[in-house]
């Protein structure tokens, strides 16, 4: 399990990577007033910054969805648990992650472009 968690890890820091490099503006408007805008470009280092900062979400999002792959194929029958309160757990756990997953690729979302 520890191997495909760090392989996980390594190959969604990576696609992570290209990703951010695709989809990462390396500009910045600023809205000064109703007709007007200013575009600033972003230094290297803000930049290079950004594009790690999303490489690694994505790289710890892989890890999360992968641990949770592995959690929910685990037979509840071994360890003598009640299967209808791990199944409802399980299912408690999934939707809120998902809620929280999708908040927060839409605040990246509209902080990004």
């Amino acid at each position: 399990m520890e191997k495909k968690l760090v392989k996980g890890g390594v190959y969604g820091f990576i696609i992570g990577l290209f990703l951010a490099i695709l989809f990462c503006a390396d500009r910045v408007t600023l809205h000064v007033s109703a007709s007007s805008t200013t575009i600033e470009l972003l230094t290297m280092r803000d930049y290079v910054l950004k594009l790690l900062r999303c490489a690694c979400g994505f790289s710890l999002g892989t890890v999360a969805v992968l641990w949770l792959q592995d959690w929910m194929k685990r037979d509840p029958r071994d360890n003598q648990e009640q299967s209808f309160a791990v199944g409802f757990l399980k299912a408690f756990f999934i939707v809120l992650g998902v809620i929280i997953a999708v908040t927060l690729l839409m605040l990246l979302w509209r902080r990004f472009t």
